[in-house]
């Protein structure tokens, strides 16, 4: 009688368009998600409540949330249930449950018993790796009796849920100005952001952060970073920190910091008064001079110097200019002394 019943139930089922519900203790879930039980009942039941928990207020991407789905009623001993989401990936650990093609639909596979007046089915919901759509998440549950027909079942669906995306980066760009490298980002969907930090790498991979702006009403937000040296290849990106200490990161963007120079000289290499000019652009740490006479004696040091030295009294002749940069070599040139 049972095989009688279960086959009836499932004729009826298809005949509404239904794959399949948990209609009985011998229910195999569903392939697909529908949006309710009508082959069980032709109405929802009020007796029945359906939740969905531990969706975030506002989701970050590229995260996985922890979500569980409630069925409760107070005189059913089982459940089953159904989600679908438009956006991320549905998975789960839980042998009771099956997650349809495409990973945003699931649903059990088996019936679940009650502890207390509910039971709770545990998966995990991932958030898409490029955020701009709110996430929409629908549930349907029923609380069965047990028996071997669809007599007692009652069905219900879980109030609509949405997720919005914390922040959504509208563009950011970071181009060499000058003596700097210029940051500008923009941004919609601002909800709940305490502030964004301006974050900078050398390698694309290790960030730190250079400079923290206050969300504004304009959402649009610059910043010159002049800690830049000639050569180098910058990576920068801007993360948002919303109100509850969550992340949400922008694309990562890279410039290669490179400035005009003038040839590295020492000049004139003939002094006749006591000036001496020094055209070093491009090394400007812990720059130092020192002239050695003939003998390789140093006879004059000057240290963190600019762009002009006065040269002491003395004796007319030649020497050896030695320019160093951060303690290394970086010119030896011949001058003369003649005034």
């Amino acid at each position: 009688m049972k095989t009688k019943s279960l086959l009836t139930s499932i004729l009826l089922c298809l005949a509404f368009g239904i794959f399949t519900c948990l209609n009985t203790s011998f229910s195999s879930g569903f392939g697909s998600y529908q949006n309710g039980c009508s082959c069980h009942n032709p109405t929802p039941s009020v007796n029945t409540i359906v939740s969905i928990t531990n969706l975030p207020t506002f989701y970050n991407v590229n995260t996985a949330y922890p979500i569980s789905v409630t069925v409760s009623n107070p005189t059913k001993v089982a459940a089953g249930f159904q989600i679908q989401t438009n956006i991320g990936t549905l998975t789960t650990t839980d042998p009771g449950i099956t997650i349809n093609p495409g990973n945003k639909s699931a649903g059990h596979n088996q019936r679940k018993f009650f502890v207390g007046t509910s039971a709770t089915f545990n998966l995990t919901w991932t958030s898409p790796a490029v955020g701009g759509t709110a996430a929409n998440f629908d549930a349907v549950g029923n609380a069965v009796n047990n028996n071997t027909n669809n007599t007692g079942d009652e069905w219900n669906t879980a109030a609509p849920t949405n997720v919005a995306l914390s922040v959504q980066f509208l563009s950011m760009t970071a181009q060499q100005n000058n003596t700097a490298i210029d940051i500008n980002f923009s941004t919609i969907n601002e909800k709940n952001v305490s502030h964004f930090e301006i974050q900078k790498s050398t390698d694309g991979q290790h960030f730190s952060t250079i400079n923290e702006v206050v969300a504004n009403s304009q959402k649009k937000y610059q910043y010159k970073d002049a800690a830049v040296r000639n050569g180098e290849i910058y990576f920068y990106r801007i993360a948002e920190i919303s109100t509850q200490n969550h992340q949400t990161f922008s694309n990562i963007t890279s410039v290669k910091y490179t400035r005009a120079t003038k040839p590295l000289m020492i000049y004139p290499s003939l002094i006749i008064g006591n000036l001496l000019t020094i055209n070093a652009e491009n090394m400007v740490d812990d720059l130092s001079l020192t002239l050695y006479n003939f003998a390789g004696q140093p006879v004059f040091t000057a240290r963190n110097i600019a762009s002009t030295i006065s040269i002491p009294a003395l004796p007319n002749g030649n020497y050896i200019a030695n320019l160093r940069s951060n303690n290394e070599s970086v010119l030896v040139q011949k001058i003369t002394l003649s005034r």
